[in-house]
């Protein structure tokens, strides 16, 4: 953690939103997690319930949370880094969001 508080004092003073760049990444990764694990459990707890009902094996009741979890958590992450991205580019002085959306 000590070196992650000096790249931030040192990429700090060139660049104005390092800082909450770092933070908000930090969130998106943690959100994309929680997500990962609460899909997992859901789902599973749900298969549980349901296992009369399924056409497939209860071996095999592992692989329908864990794809389904994992494309959330990647879904979720995906979209908040962008969302960070997009924010730091927006502080950033040279390089505006709004510059880069109207140019697409």
């Amino acid at each position: 953690m000590n070196n992650m508080n000096q790249i931030m004092q040192q990429y700090g003073e060139k660049h104005v939103g390092f800082g909450s760049y770092i933070e908000c990444m930090s969130r998106a990764f943690l959100t994309g997690l929680a997500s990962f694990a609460l899909t997992v459990s859901a789902t599973y707890i749900g298969q549980t319930l349901l296992k009369k009902h399924l056409p497939y094996s209860q071996k095999y009741f592992l692989l329908a949370p864990v794809t389904l979890g994992v494309t959330v958590a990647w879904t979720v992450t995906a979209r908040k880094t962008r969302n960070c991205q997009a924010a730091w580019m927006s502080i950033e002085e040279k390089n505006t969001f709004l510059s880069d959306q109207n140019n697409n």
